[in-house]
């Protein structure tokens, strides 16, 4: 499940990995996760985060569907559910090239990510996208690799109390000045909704 577009302002190529191309630690697991719909995706399922104790996303991507010598971000486009608690609010990011990638260098390389928007703190602090969804920065990167080339986008926590009600619709690669594009939604029901 991906989705591309050209971006207007810019020429280049965005894409979007969705949910169930993700990596997702104990992803299959139904007591940790649950996938379901979502009314605002533009995919047909997204992820639901029940309950862990150890939170790994990862998102791999192949640098020649995206535009050569450009500098890239890429995101982590989530919500939360009604019943979302505060317990994931803060978290870790990286991103690094899959051949080269090791996750001891991806420790060190990690930046801190705010998954609440207004926290006054160090790191990445989500935004609320147009489309309903929030996304936060993992890390940037530049396309002058070789064109065989795979990029991982990795978000993770290892420690810490229970975590739930995360609602993980993708991780999205968007060129610099690129706009977030709104996808026509889908006419279905979903419980999940968005805190106002």
């Amino acid at each position: 499940m991906q989705s591309f577009h050209i971006d207007k302002t810019t020429g280049k190529k965005c894409a979007m990995i969705g949910a169930r191309k993700l990596k997702i630690f104990c992803g299959e697991i139904p007591e940790f996760w649950e996938w379901t719909s979502h009314k605002d995706s533009r995919f047909l399922t997204v992820a639901k985060l029940k309950q862990v104790l150890r939170f790994d996303i990862r998102g791999q991507i192949e640098l020649k569907i995206l535009s050569p010598k450009t500098t890239y971000a890429a995101y982590l486009v989530f919500g939360f559910t009604k019943s979302y608690d505060g317990s994931l609010w803060s978290t870790y990011g990286s991103i690094g090239f899959v051949d080269n990638d090791k996750d001891v260098d991806a420790h060190k390389r990690a930046i801190t990510l705010h998954l609440i928007p207004g926290r006054d703190k160090n790191g990445n602090i989500a935004v609320m996208r147009p489309d309903r969804w929030m996304e936060v920065e993992i890390g940037n990167f530049y396309t002058d690799q070789e064109y065989n080339s795979a990029l991982e986008a990795r978000v993770w926590i290892n420690k810490g109390n229970l975590k739930s009600g995360l609602i993980v619709e993708g991780i999205e690669f968007r060129s610099t000045n690129a706009k977030v594009v709104m996808f026509r939604k889908k006419k279905r029901e979903s419980r999940d909704l968005f805190k106002p």
